[in-house]
Order: structure tokens, then C-alpha cells, then sequence
């Protein structure tokens, strides 16, 4: 029988849709591909199933969200969550952790260079050696560039002197040999609240895999522009309320 390979793309905050998605995989054993948000999905994959429930997901979550509450720089919740993940991980025996690891593959973008000038850009599937290989591969790949800062740099994050940001800029995830999660509507860079979360994790319990890749395209690219746009403009708006409302109180 064929392994099963699923591949999770870039959705950003949209991927508590493609955790529901995660936690209704009845296969025994199968690889998991994620691309930015999606490598989000290959962390949460490595929990055993007791402790990759919605409550504590969104538990580590907020405990995140509240400390950065006023910051964009997207670095500083990735970086977080995965270390708050890794608590739980690491109680984990090891042997478990290595057979899980050898299930997972990241994407990421690789920028290309002679003498500083980029010339080209590939797309690439890594699978991690370690955590901390792990940790590094999935800040690369959810590195978007401007959104994300990490030691100064907006542009690209190195490991080994190679330089890599969002892995949705190198294939724009087009996969048709592995199962796609069809999830483009729900992305998104803003965090949102709760009830939203629970919404879209709700949706994805519900998801019907299919066998087939919706290839992604200029009209992908506006709905996830937009969405990006609207939700941004959503953001900007409370947090002036907030800074409003402190300062009448």
C-alpha cells in the first residue's frame, strides 16, 4: 500500500484550519509536507495525540499572543510557539522523536547569489535532523519577508550560510504528487480571536481530503491579498481602539 503524503501550504494564521485537518488523519503512518503556516502543521504533528488538543494548542497560543500583544514582527510568535511546543516534545523518549522527525519535510526558498546580487531562487523540501535543525527550517520557511525580522534582517534567514525565506516564493506550492490541503481562503498574517480559531479548526475537522491538487494561481493570489488587506486594516483598528480606550480610562 502507498504512504500517504500530505502537504499543507502557506495559509499563515489559517493554519488552526489545517490543524483540524491534522487531528482527523485516521492513517497509521503517513508524511507530512508544510510550507510556511503548513510547518506549523509538521510542529503540532510531532505531539502525541493526548497532547495535541485544540484547548492546549490555543492555550500556548494566547500565552504568546498577550506577550507580543502590540508587536508585528511575526519572528517573535514563531520562534515562541515552537520553543513552547518543544516543552512539551522534549518529555517525549527520543526514539519517538527520531522516528517522527524522519516523517516530516519542510519548504523552503533558497535565494541565490553571485557577489550579493540574488539571480535566482529554488524551492526546496528538507527534512530535519534534529529540533533544533527543525526550528530553524520552519522560522526560514515562514520567513516573510518584512513581516518577519530576525537579527536586523527582513529580507532572509541563514542556516549554513544559505539564505532562505517564505517557502511559498520558490514553487507558489504547486505539488500535484502529493495531497494537497486545499486551504488558501482561510490565510491570513493577523492573528485573530478565539471564537475565529475555533471556527476554522471546526471546518477542517470536517475537511474532505481529496487526491487531487488545486494548483495555486493569480486568482489565489488576489483572495489571499485580500484577505491579508482586510484583516490588516481589522488590526490596525482595535489597536487604535485599545490605545484609545486606555487613555480615557
Amino acid at each position: 500500500m502507498d504512504i500517504k503524503k500530505y502537504y499543507f501550504p502557506p495559509v499563515g494564521f489559517g493554519f488552526w484550519f489545517q490543524f483540524g485537518v491534522l487531528n482527523s488523519i485516521n492513517d497509521d503512518y503517513y508524511l507530512i509536507y508544510g510550507s510556511s503556516g503548513g510547518s506549523i502543521i509538521c510542529l503540532l504533528n510531532i505531539l502525541k495525540p493526548e497532547d495535541r488538543n485544540l484547548q492546549n494548542i490555543l492555550f500556548i497560543f494566547n500565552k504568546i499572543r498577550n506577550k507580543y500583544k502590540y508587536n508585528i514582527n511575526l519572528y517573535n510568535f514563531i520562534d515562541d510557539f515552537i520553543k513552547q511546543i518543544y516543552t512539551i516534545i522534549q518529555t517525549y523518549d527520543q526514539q519517538y522523536i527520531s522516528d517522527k522527525l524522519k516523517t516530516i519535510f519542510i519548504e523552503v526558498s533558497q535565494i541565490h547569489t553571485c557577489y550579493l546580487i540574488p539571480y535566482k531562487i529554488t524551492s526546496s523540501f528538507i527534512q530535519p535532523t534534529n529540533l533544533s535543525h527543525l526550528r530553524k527550517l520552519i522560522i526560514a520557511s515562514c520567513y516573510v519577508p518584512f513581516f518577519t525580522v530576525c537579527n536586523y534582517n527582513p529580507l532572509f534567514y541563514t542556516i549554513d550560510k544559505k539564505k532562505y525565506f517564505d517557502g511559498f516564493f520558490g514553487s507558489f506550492s504547486n505539488h500535484p504528487d502529493l495531497i494537497k490541503i486545499n486551504s488558501y481562503q482561510y490565510s491570513t498574517l493577523i492573528p485573530k480571536n478565539d471564537d475565529h480559531f475555533k471556527k476554522l479548526y471546526l471546518l477542517g475537522k470536517n475537511y474532505k481530503i481529496l487526491e487531487n491538487d488545486k494548483s495555486f494561481s493569480i486568482f489565489t493570489f488576489i483572495q489571499i491579498s485580500f484577505n491579508i488587506f482586510f484583516d490588516l486594516i481589522q488590526s490596525i483598528a482595535y489597536i487604535i481602539k485599545q490605545i484609545f480606550l486606555n487613555l480615557i480610562n
